[in-house]
């Protein structure tokens, strides 16, 4: 049990977060290497809660009478919504413009970047036995395949659609907001249905961005060690 724990507590022993960890230590991540801002992830949070936040007097009205709170509740509802969802619609509409005028020269630079820090990350994997790796590998497609078959159970092919089924939830908040009560039930509970699957989405997807990534560069190495026991032979 003593040496067990040992060998896990190694700084050697290989853990999906030293190597998260390494990640992260990145000096001037690249694209790939960043996935998606941690910061607009809890923006997005904050726009699914706002959302379900304005349409709960809407769902409430349907049973019960209007009252000034409920108006109250809607407002701040719409502003969280706003607040949450617009710095990753402005990152998003920023970054398809910075890759339409600068694709070029950002991709070139990013390349090189990237492959520095790919290599890196290669060789510490290198240092571990192939059969570990390749464990981990078949963990990860796993988890892969857990992830897309609970997530298509769920959401089908809404899982497609992106930011629309938030898009759509938040129009149907703000003209609901205008006028409590106005819009027909079904409406209101389709965007509370569409404002849920993108937050359920929203989450695996980034999940599998994540384990896809780790498992990339854990083909990677195994790769590299297979090309480095040829050549010794």
């Amino acid at each position: 049990p003593n040496l067990r724990k040992i060998k896990l507590m190694s700084p050697e022993a290989f853990s999906f977060a030293e190597l998260d960890k390494r990640i992260e230590q990145m000096p001037n991540w690249s694209g790939e290497l960043k996935l998606y801002p941690k910061g607009l992830t809890v923006w997005e949070v904050v726009g699914v809660l706002g959302t379900l936040m304005g349409l709960l007097p809407s769902l409430l009205v349907q049973f019960t009478a209007p009252a000034m709170w409920m108006v109250y509740v809607a407002k701040a509802g719409v502003i969280m919504a706003g607040l949450g969802f617009l710095p990753s619609f402005l990152y998003q509409c920023l970054s398809l413009a910075r890759a339409f005028w600068q694709w070029r020269k950002d991709f070139v630079a990013a390349a090189d970047h990237a492959f520095e820090q790919h290599r890196e990350l290669l060789q510490w994997l290198m240092r571990f036995p192939k059969e570990e790796l390749e464990d981990r590998m078949q963990f990860l497609r796993g988890v892969q395949d857990r992830i897309g078959n609970r997530l298509a159970l769920v959401a089908g092919s809404l899982v497609k659609l992106g930011f629309v089924p938030a898009f759509i939830a938040v129009i149907t908040q703000i003209q609901e907001y205008r006028d409590l009560g106005s819009l027909p039930g079904w409406r209101i509970y389709l965007a509370i249905f569409l404002i849920l699957i993108y937050g359920i989405t929203l989450a695996c997807s980034l999940m599998v961005m994540r384990a896809q990534f780790y498992e990339g560069l854990l083909g990677r190495a195994i790769n590299s060690i297979n090309k480095k026991s040829n050549e010794t032979r």
